[in-house]
C-alpha cells in the first residue's frame, strides 16, 4: 500500500534496514530485526513508502482492500481480481 513516507512510523520497536549498493536508485527496505518480516519499502525519490499490508494490526479496517492491480503480466493463471477492478501489466504512467 503506497503512502507518503512522512506518514509512516512504527508504534513500537526499531526496524532494521537494508539497501543494495549496486543499483543506481536503490530502495531502502525496513524489516523486523527479530523475525525478518518485511515492513516497508521506501522510494525516496518519490517520497513514498510501500507498507506491507500483512503488518497492519487490522488490515481489513486500516486498508480496506485494493483499488487497482499493477504488474499483472507476471501473475499465475489462478489469480483473480474483483469485477471492475482496473488492472495494469506494469505500473501506470
Amino acid at each position: 500500500m503506497p503512502v507518503p513516507s512522512d506518514t509512516v512510523r512504527l508504534t513500537q520497536g526499531q526496524a532494521a534496514e537494508f539497501e543494495r549498493d549496486d543499483l543506481a536508485a536503490p530502495r531502502l527496505r525496513s524489516f523486523c530485526p527479530r523475525c525478518g518480516t518485511h515492513l516497508f519499502t521506501h522510494i525516496r525519490e518519490r517520497g513514498l513508502s510501500v507498507v506491507k499490508i500483512g503488518t497492519l494490526d487490522d488490515p481489513e479496517l486500516d486498508y480496506g482492500g485494493p483499488k487497482v492491480a499493477i504488474y499483472t503480466r507476471d501473475l499465475p493463471s489462478y489469480h483473480e481480481f474483483p469485477d471492475g477492478m482496473p488492472t495494469f501489466d506494469k505500473r501506470p504512467g
